[in-house]
């Protein structure tokens, strides 16, 4: 029988023979400098868990295996971003960042979450009985909403730039202006830009939100307009639901 063996930084092996290290993507993707990052899974002298913080998420900690004639990797760092899984091409057509969580999702996770949960949680626990079942059934819908939101903006690539060494000269590039970025050493166009927080360079970034975790750009600003969307709904309909308690608690 042939035996698999599961190898960090390494796609599964069959037969125990040494696989194919998998490419870096600090290299494919135009990432500024990094600092030595150690965590407690590989070096046992971090403080704080590997798992809590992306600056103690280090290359030499991730694990590859193969699925459905693909490879795929978990556990990496890009940048200031976690990367949780990552699709290879054996194709030469590179990495595809499945999904990937920026440098502020514990922030994210503790206060927006929080927030989502917390708020309309206490206020069905009051209400419950006074005010009709729809109306809770309503608020839970509505803060399910938000938090499916919120993963799946906060989980997507935000539009990470590739690494771009030397200067694009095909006939569709001919009229786009390129600039050299110091940061990343990467050309870049002039709608991209190096952020420092995330320590990347993203297409048409927008701004870094720390609510969500992640930078906003061109390729998920639409799921962010979703989001405050539905955070302005579950407002609103938090603020109808508690003067409509007390309303029928005074009365």
């Amino acid at each position: 029988m042939k035996s698999l063996s599961f190898n960090r930084n390494y796609e599964i092996a069959e037969n125990d023979v040494e696989a194919t290290p998998l490419p870096d993507l600090n290299k494919e993707f135009a990432t500024g400098p990094l600092k030595p990052a150690k965590c407690e899974c590989c070096q046992f002298r971090s403080r704080i868990p590997h798992y809590l913080w992306t600056s103690h998420v280090c290359q030499t900690c991730s694990c590859s295996f193969n699925c459905a004639q693909h490879r795929y990797r978990t556990c990496l760092r890009l940048g200031n971003f976690t990367v949780v899984l990552e699709r290879f091409d054996a194709n030469g057509d590179g990495s595809e960042l499945c999904l990937v969580v920026g440098p502020h999702w514990p922030f994210a996770l503790l206060f927006t979450c929080g927030i989502t949960i917390s708020f309309p949680s206490i206020s069905i626990y009051v209400f419950w009985g006074i005010l009709p079942n729809v109306a809770c059934y309503f608020l839970i819908a509505i803060s399910c909403l938000v938090l499916v939101l919120l993963v799946v903006l906060g989980c997507q690539d935000p539009g990470i730039a590739k690494r771009l060494r030397e200067r694009p000269m095909s006939a569709q590039d001919q009229f786009t202006k390129w600039v050299w970025n110091d940061q990343a050493s990467t050309w870049r166009t002039t709608t991209d830009s190096y952020s420092h927080e995330m320590n990347v360079v993203i297409h048409d970034v927008d701004h870094v939100c720390p609510f969500t975790g992640t930078a906003i750009s061109r390729k998920n600003i639409a799921w962010f307009l979703a989001f405050q969307v539905a955070v302005i709904a579950l407002g609103f309909s938090l603020v109808i639901f508690i003067v409509w308690g007390l309303f029928l608690i005074s009365y």
